[in-house]
């Protein structure tokens, strides 16, 4: 085969795009053939350096585009922890809201009173609970005008059964029959955070947050106006405390209450 053929087909036969047998002519003919042996030489030394900077090319733009896809991709991870965190935080707050907020008034038919009996001092004392077996978080009382007071229980939305037996759910309350606590807006602490709850329970003339109006009061309910039960009113006939009762109201030696129990009428 004459050198001017097989240096027409070096080009091929370094990209190894000719024939198998175009192939194995050129190769018995760079056997013998010195001058083609450095053409071939002098082909693969000026090719190949266009190959590599080809490839480096093609390995850069997929470098920038595996960078460009890792950035995307923090991006995305920054995005979504911010987004969890957020919606957690938003999850943890609304269920403070509704395991928390003491917004439920509970209605006067879940509630029973019993235990109603009058003390020494001129006091009632009587029991309140729950008959639908679920904690309460504060007891409000109000006044009306007429002299009535009515006492009001709150639970958060989210309501918790009791584990106790003995809590706001059940237990002994008292109240002074003889006056009616009236809050002297003058003595308040507004930046006190405990008047969000409620205001101490036993009106006795002695918390500092009271004065005195004379008026009696006409009867206590548990309740609201509109939808209450009748705890006490003026002209009802209690009987006396048993000497347990009186010793849990007004014996301060006793370093840990006892709720007494049920006494006979």
């Amino acid at each position: 085969m004459p050198c001017s053929v097989v240096q027409d087909l070096l080009p091929l036969y370094v990209d190894d795009a000719c024939s198998e047998q175009s192939r194995q002519l050129v190769e018995e003919h760079l056997q013998t053939c010195d001058d083609c042996r450095e053409q071939l030489a002098t082909m693969k030394v000026t090719l190949l350096p266009q190959v590599d900077e080809a490839q480096m090319q093609d390995i850069q733009v997929i470098q920038s585009l595996a960078k460009a896809w890792h950035k995307t991709r923090l991006f995305a991870w920054i995005k979504g922890i911010v987004a969890a965190t957020v919606s957690f935080a938003a999850i943890i707050a609304l269920y403070m809201v509704l395991a928390e907020w003491k917004i439920v008034a509970v209605p006067a038919q879940n509630f029973e009173v019993s235990q109603v009996y009058q003390l020494s001092d001129g006091s009632i004392s009587y029991r309140l609970k729950a008959t639908d077996g679920y904690e309460l978080s504060v007891m409000k009382q109000t006044y009306d005008e007429q002299g009535n007071a009515y006492v009001q229980g709150y639970r958060p939305l989210i309501k918790k059964k009791a584990k106790l037996e003995y809590g706001l759910h059940n237990f002994l309350h008292r109240i002074d029959l003889n006056t009616i606590g009236i809050i002297d807006v003058s003595l308040l602490d507004l930046n006190n955070e405990h008047l969000n709850n409620s205001i101490p329970f036993d009106i006795t003339g002695t918390n500092s947050l009271f004065k005195q109006s004379g008026s009696e009061l006409k009867a206590v309910y548990y309740g609201t106006e509109e939808n209450s039960i009748l705890i006490w009113k003026q002209g009802m006939e209690l009987p006396m405390a048993s000497e347990e009762l009186e010793r849990y109201w007004f014996d301060d030696e006793q370093t840990e209450k006892q709720i007494p129990g049920e006494q006979a009428d």
